[in-house]
């Protein structure tokens, strides 16, 4: 089922802008949530990722050393705003 509040860019956009964590410095509470993904799923890359309007950007991860991507390189927007998938 789709869910239309997905498709409202600006207003997501919005909402992250008044959370002001971009660009915010490491938090132990989002680090132990990596940590504890990366041991319970034993996988080698576990990340917390915010989405701005041209980037991803990592809160927290583990198994990862970029602090940030371009936007083009992101899955998760597609696979969320496709009603198809």
């Amino acid at each position: 089922m789709f869910d239309p509040l997905l498709s409202d860019e600006p207003a997501r956009i919005a909402a992250l802008q008044r959370l002001g964590v971009l660009d915010t410095a490491v938090e132990e509470p989002f680090e132990k949530i990596v940590t504890l993904v990366r041991t319970v799923l034993a996988v080698p890359i576990a990340t917390v990722t915010l989405v701005d309007r041209d980037r991803q950007w990592f809160k927290a991860k583990r198994g990862w050393t970029r602090i940030k991507l371009p936007a083009r390189f992101l899955f998760a927007l597609i696979r969320f705003s496709n009603a198809n998938l």
